[in-house]
């Protein structure tokens, strides 16, 4: 993602009307993959990881209450929670939590 602060700052304004009405909606996925994106936007791309680490932490709460324990979403999250710790000077516990995965995929592999 490229771009200036202003298209930045216009993407957490987008982002969080779309958390806002996937709530509205009764669309826990969508409201979900909002926050998501929200980490990245701004603890990321502007340089905010306090307002990244607010947003991780809503997101966990929402992968815990619809108990989504692996997939698409949860490697998202841990994707961009680690580009955040990344950012914050952070790397070696930016990767523990995608180890367990990456074992797990691995030895899956092998099985078949």
């Amino acid at each position: 993602m490229q771009g200036s602060l202003g298209e930045y700052e216009a993407a957490v304004r987008d982002g969080e009307r779309s958390l806002f009405a996937a709530v509205e909606g009764g669309d826990d996925i969508l409201a979900l993959e909002a926050t998501i994106d929200l980490i990245d936007i701004t603890g990321s791309y502007l340089g905010e990881p306090e307002g990244g680490r607010r947003w991780h932490d809503l997101a966990q709460a929402m992968l815990r209450r619809l108990d989504i324990r692996g997939g698409r979403l949860k490697s998202r999250l841990l994707r961009h929670r680690g580009r955040l710790l990344f950012v914050e000077g952070r790397s070696e516990e930016a990767i523990a939590p995608a180890l367990p995965l990456c074992e797990e995929w691995a030895s899956s592999t092998m099985m078949a």
